[in-house]
């Protein structure tokens, strides 16, 4: 099975921009980053993943006959946004990456990708987060808040996400004990 570093993402949207190109196809393409591939390329997680998530928001892909097939060759693995746990106003922290062609490559805002994670409660995706430089910068008392009021519109357990948040907040501090300044 493939892995992909920052290398072979970046690599996976300069040929997503040459088939674009090679078929004319002038319309912008926008590729929300998610997941572990978007933590490689934007908050320098030192590890692989097996494919690329990027975020249907209706902007492109749907609209363009084949691309779905095209990203999935890639590696790619698109997922819509009404399926990922985030807050309802990520829209408006999204960030842009790069631009290649008519390709802009975007990623959820720091928060954002690390609600989408926590939320999970997956042991990868915690330390992920942990290992990440994603929280370098962030508050830890803004995501917290902004954890509670998105896991309120979510659907399944409160408790679940509740003890996600713990597990999260346990390692969180752990790492940050073992850093010296």
């Amino acid at each position: 099975m493939k892995k992909f570093s920052r290398k072979e993402i970046d690599k996976a949207v300069d040929v997503l921009n040459e088939a674009l190109q090679k078929k004319n196809i002038g319309q912008r393409i926008y590729l929300i980053l998610i997941g572990a591939a978007s933590l490689i390329v934007r908050y320098n997680l030192k590890r692989a993943t097996r494919d690329i998530d990027i975020m249907d928001i209706g902007l492109s892909i749907n609209r363009i006959g084949g691309l779905g097939s095209l990203l999935s060759q890639l590696g790619y693995h698109v997922v819509s946004d009404a399926i990922v746990n985030l807050h309802p106003d990520y829209l408006e922290r999204v960030e842009h990456i790069t631009q290649k062609g008519n390709v802009s490559v975007l990623c959820l805002g720091p928060y954002d990708l690390s609600i989408s994670k926590i939320s999970r409660g997956l042991a990868r995706d915690i330390d992920d987060i942990v290992l990440s430089d994603v929280l370098e910068d962030q508050s830890l008392d803004i995501l917290e808040q902004l954890y509670a009021e998105a896991s309120s519109y979510w659907i399944g357990n409160p408790e679940q996400y509740k003890l996600n948040w713990d597990l999260f907040k346990d390692a969180y501090q752990k790492h940050q004990t073992k850093i010296p300044d």
